[in-house]
């Protein structure tokens, strides 16, 4: 294996670009948008530097997995912004955070209160 500070800077670029869209892959498990970026910045940088890149076998489906996980992060955050809407009676994010209701959302597996439902409570399953 050479040694990476020996690489000329064009190497150390591609493969620093190559390491932030795999990352990305595992960031996006637990953050979407953020690994979908890092996906997403990591082939661009690699284009830039190696004045473009080919679609084949291995960019194809990075790409395709940053554009998804970036669709799925988008799709999540409108429906989380649509339901603390009606929460907050259709006020705008910026006027319920300042209310607080921001704050109390999601509620949880519990309902709006907290509190847990009784063994005689059929309303809730868990």
């Amino acid at each position: 294996m050479p040694n990476p500070l020996k690489l000329s800077l064009v190497e150390q670029l591609l493969s620093l670009s190559l390491g932030l869209t795999l990352l990305g892959l595992v960031v996006a498990w637990k953050w979407e948008g953020i690994g979908g970026a890092f996906v997403l910045g990591g082939i661009a940088c690699f284009a830039l530097v190696n004045h473009g890149i080919k679609m084949n076998a291995v960019f194809a489906p990075l790409l395709i997995g940053g554009l998804l996980y970036l669709l799925c992060w988008w799709r999540t955050r409108k429906r989380v912004i649509s339901a603390h809407d009606e929460l907050s009676g259709g006020m705008n994010s910026t006027a319920g955070l300042l209310e607080g209701h921001a704050l109390s959302w999601p509620l949880g597996p519990h309902g709006r209160d907290g509190a847990r439902p009784s063994k005689m409570d059929s309303s809730h399953h868990l």
